[in-house]
């Protein structure tokens, strides 16, 4: 059987976590008791951690943040930057002439 990277930690050890903490592991119902006995397996079993929602907005804020970059340059945020935005009226003024026939090729 293959070794994992993944620490293996004891029951002793899971049981000084947060509740918080354990309830990452599996199911959020239970006491902190039961919860530590259900961590301690799922470490041993080397199954994947239940992602909180704080992850998964970390996750979503790297993708826009990544999503910003181009090239060697950080764009400005559009969601942020809304002061120096036209309005419609104004921004179609400054579009260049263009034709259907133009997009087309």
């Amino acid at each position: 059987m293959a070794e994992s990277n993944k620490e293996i930690f004891n029951l002793d050890l899971f049981k000084c976590l947060k509740v918080d903490n354990l309830k990452r592991y599996g199911n959020r119902q239970k006491r902190k008791e039961e919860l530590a006995a259900l961590a301690s397996a799922a470490s041993i079993q080397n199954l994947p951690l239940f992602r909180t929602k704080e992850d998964e907005r970390d996750d979503v804020k790297k993708d826009c943040h990544s999503l910003l970059i181009v090239g060697d340059k950080q764009i400005s945020d559009p969601l942020k930057a809304t002061d120096r935005w036209l309005d419609d009226v104004q921004g179609l003024k400054l579009w260049p002439p263009c034709m259907l026939s133009d997009i087309a090729e």
